[in-house]
């Protein structure tokens, strides 16, 4: 099975090519920004394509650019499509603020219902899988989520503050990249894929953020008995490396050894 994904450098593209390597199932064609601006170069990454998965997306920047940008990314990956006359699964990587007020979300909803439209005339498959806010490993602080911002500056020993407590929906990048590889198939329904994310608030998060690097700091492990709290305790390691390894660990003895 080939599978492309455009954006392939973002944040949920890492975590989804991560994915798909450890399955070892299919052909992955990533299509960088780069790739994604030549037409010729992105014309021959769709050739044969068996799904694409279009992660490409602008949500930081000019309004006005936001909300033109994503539309165009899904306009200009129709058109590739349209030449290259091949009719792959496409899955669309949306968002639960698509529609909304928002440059952005206006952007997206329009992404969504040009994708739509080409899957529609070419018959070709379509999944729109709706995401809520992302957090995992790796995230870029001030930029993928406030996870990523508060685990950063947590390994980094400074004290990040809550600016503005309100309610999130927050949804580990692994579990999303499972919800897509698992409508690749030419099997797998079309349509519309919400997947629920843990309600909870900012200060919540921040506050069992620190006391799992509190606990961790100590050489213990904190509570990892629900997924949620695995997921916070992963993500933060993944800001602790390489700085911090290998972990000093003190040596417990008595007489027994």
């Amino acid at each position: 099975m080939v599978i492309v994904i455009t954006g392939s450098d973002g944040f949920l593209a890492r975590h989804l090519r991560a994915r798909l390597m450890a399955l070892a199932t299919a052909e992955v064609r990533a299509v960088s920004r780069e790739v994604f601006a030549d037409g010729a170069a992105f014309g021959a990454a769709l050739v044969g394509a068996d799904a694409v998965v279009h992660l490409a997306g602008v949500n930081r920047g000019d309004s006005v650019a936001v909300e033109d940008a994503n539309s165009a990314l899904a306009r200009d990956l129709a058109a590739a499509l349209e030449v290259t006359g091949g009719a792959p699964r496409l899955v669309h990587a949306n968002s639960v603020l698509a529609g909304n007020a928002t440059p952005y979300g206006r952007g997206k909803q329009r992404a969504s219902e040009t994708l739509a439209a080409w899957a529609s005339r070419a018959g070709a498959g379509y999944v729109d899988v709706v995401l809520p806010n992302l957090f995992g490993e790796c995230g870029k602080p001030d930029y993928n989520s406030v996870v990523a911002t508060f685990c950063h500056r947590l390994a980094s020993g400074a004290s990040p503050e809550v600016r503005e407590d309100r309610r999130i929906e927050l949804l580990h990048a692994q579990d999303a990249a499972r919800v897509i590889t698992d409508h690749l198939g030419p099997e797998a329904p079309c349509g519309t894929v919400s997947p629920s994310g843990i309600d909870t608030t900012v200060g919540e998060v921040l506050d069992r953020l620190v006391e799992i690097a509190g606990v961790y700091a100590g050489g213990r492990f904190p509570d990892l008995s629900d997924s949620f709290s695995l997921s916070l305790f992963n993500s933060y390691r993944s800001y602790l490396y390489p700085d911090h390894f290998p972990m000093a660990l003190k040596a417990h003895a008595d007489g027994r050894g």
